[in-house]
């Protein structure tokens, strides 16, 4: 899996961006990452939304109400072998889940890949993504729902290339030692040996 990330081609975009590669459902969260976007039109940064799905009319119409045309680009549903692509291109990747009728975000797989290609990760504090994402460490948990915590930890990532770099070093360390085949054959071996050993 690592291995085959690391082989992807970057995207072939000329401009610097932030990427939210999601479906856009509510439970995504990707109006959030629009909203953000509009307290940041002096950054000289885009934001590339890579998915489809049943709020990408709502989210177009969202863009364009707040003329963020210029900012925002939505390219609709993307195959998957593209994304680690995008993901290698991005200056950060956005997973900015929120709670919607109950459901809390597991976990993230585009979370885990920017983790592995060394993009540093801005997330929810909210599920499966407070496990992956280490505050300040690995990564930058906001609370879901808060376009203004966002901005303003994307705001941080694009004018401190040092940040970028120190959470994009930890996010690659984590994944290799806790999400690679050897880290799982490890963890495994420790089950099977804990059960013989009684």
């Amino acid at each position: 899996w690592l291995r085959r990330l690391a082989q992807s081609s970057p995207a072939p975009f000329d401009f610097p961006y932030v990427l939210t590669a999601r479906r856009l459902y509510p439970k995504n969260g990707v109006g959030v990452a629009v909203k953000a976007f509009s307290l940041l039109r002096d950054l000289k940064v885009k934001l590339v939304i890579a998915g489809g799905g049943v709020q990408f009319e709502e989210i177009a119409s969202l863009v364009k109400r707040l003329k963020l045309q210029e900012k925002v680009v939505m390219l609709g549903p993307v195959p998957y072998r593209e994304i680690p692509g995008l993901i290698q291109g991005a200056l950060a990747v956005l997973v900015p889940s929120v709670p919607h009728k109950g459901v809390r975000e597991a976990t993230s797989h585009a979370a885990l890949e920017a983790m592995a290609l060394g993009v540093p990760v801005v997330a929810s504090a909210i599920g499966g993504l407070t496990e992956i994402v280490d505050h300040e460490e690995t990564g930058i948990l906001v609370p879901p729902g808060e376009p203004e915590a966002l901005a303003e930890a994307i705001r941080r990532l694009m004018l401190s290339p040092e940040l970028r770099e120190k959470l994009g070093k930890a996010g690659a360390a984590k994944v290799e030692a806790e999400y690679s085949s050897k880290a799982w054959l490890l963890k495994i071996r420790e089950v099977y040996e804990e059960v013989l050993n009684g």
